[in-house]
């Protein structure tokens, strides 16, 4: 199925700047209060790439694309496609062009008040000129408190460390294309088109880094091995340091003030603003400050309930990386003992899950297959409505419907 980005525009509106395309036929916009933003097809296409290979749809971009851009996610979907066993040819057509840089521009950070966050922005090599905030990403667009809680340490950092704030809101999260696939998967595509619509401003953004390097081998939306090929002549794209773990990142960090009082880990959306306290992440963030002897200074989780009592309360976890490396390096006897308990049951719910998937196999292979022909199905129906005969009965059809209300 071969569908388009087109109807690129760049308005001024009341207020703010708006960059917006049609993505199969459904706007997709951009908008900022600080910046102008420039609409490519770069940035939209970045934003569609991921979700469209997944699916295994063909795309036409309209505006031409920089060459080097081209090259870069032709080998982008090359790996994509490998580790995630789906087309590995580039699923964008597009013409290209060469692109002339604009000079005396700066280095941008995405920020979210997390601990990949700070960590990038207080262990970076090169500091960035300034932290671009979004709404609409992981904060939906509805939720103004947390978004001004964000805002508000944003500017406290930006005016202790000479930055400027760049804020940005988004509708890319709810697109019908791209809310079909994992966001998990789509969304390191995202902040690539966000940093290409400022290209105008910046000629660098920084991802910071999410799974460290010795944890997390597999390839999914934001990962230090693809991050680099979202990069045009324009605009370079650089995933953060990620060589360090994420405990070691969280110790790094627990002596900053306003880490203490502005870290925002929770994404469970039990709370309007701050963290949960007991969700997996939040939990595994205030275990390693506890073992580092600074949970007592986070005003920004609950404490009225024991450390150990929070990692009892939880069923069980995805991941025991952190948990693991937490055991390796030493901890109290207390916390030792919790943690294993949670190990212990998450260990018992894969195994579980292995034994359902081993004795399920068979439907596992027959949904498989089901797979396969709907996939075959949807592509002959679609050849077939591009065909003339096929839209001459739409006519035919058509006028049989107005007869029959006639009548």
């Amino acid at each position: 199925m071969s569908l388009a980005i087109d109807s690129f525009v760049d308005e001024k509106l009341d207020g703010y700047w708006r960059s917006s395309a049609l993505i199969k036929g459904e706007k997709v916009w951009f908008e900022c209060t600080d910046t102008p933003l420039v609409a490519s097809g770069e940035a939209f296409g970045c934003a569609a790439l991921i979700p469209v290979l997944l699916q295994g749809l063909q795309i036409h971009i309209a505006e031409p694309v920089c060459t080097q851009w081209e090259e870069n996610v032709t080998e982008l979907s090359r790996l994509l496609g490998e580790a995630w066993g789906c087309n590995t040819a580039l699923p964008i057509t597009c013409r290209t062009a060469e692109k002339p840089a604009a000079p005396g521009r700066l280095r941008g950070q995405y920020f979210s008040g997390g601990v990949d966050s700070f960590y990038e922005l207080f262990t970076a090599k090169t500091a960035p000129d300034a932290l671009i905030c979004l709404q609409g990403f992981d904060m939906d667009l509805s939720e103004l408190e947390r978004f001004e809680r964000l805002k508000e340490t944003v500017q406290e950092l930006c005016a202790q460390r000479k930055m400027t704030a760049v804020f940005l809101r988004t509708n890319v999260k709810k697109a019908p294309i791209i809310c079909d696939v994992s966001w998990d998967d789509a969304h390191g595509g995202v902040l690539a088109a966000i940093g290409h619509l400022l290209s105008a401003k910046f000629h660098s953004v920084v991802i910071p880094p999410s799974w460290g390097q010795s944890s997390w081998k597999s390839l999914w939306g934001s990962h230090w091995c693809i991050d680099p090929l979202w990069s045009s002549k324009i605009l370079q794209v650089i995933h953060g340091d990620a060589t360090a773990t994420r405990a070691e990142r969280i110790k790094l960090i627990a002596g900053e003030p306003i880490v203490q009082k502005s870290l925002r880990v929770c994404w469970s959306g039990r709370v309007s603003s701050g963290n949960c306290s007991s969700c997996a992440k939040c939990v595994r963030t205030m275990a390693v400050l506890h073992n580092c002897g600074q949970l007592e200074n986070f005003s920004v989780f609950d404490r009225s309930v024991t450390i150990y009592d929070r990692i009892d309360q939880l069923p069980f976890i995805s991941s025991t990386s952190t948990y693991d490396e937490l055991l390796e390096k030493g901890v109290e006897p207390q916390l030792k003992a919790a943690i294993r308990r949670l190990i212990k049951r998450s260990q018992s719910v894969a195994l579980r899950t292995e034994y359902l998937l081993a004795h399920n196999q068979d439907l596992l292979d027959a949904n498989g297959d089901l797979e396969k022909q709907l996939r075959e199905l949807q592509q002959t129906l679609s050849a077939v409505a591009n065909s003339r005969t096929w839209k001459a009965g739409n006519v035919f059809r058509s006028v049989r419907r107005m007869l029959s209300s006639a009548d």
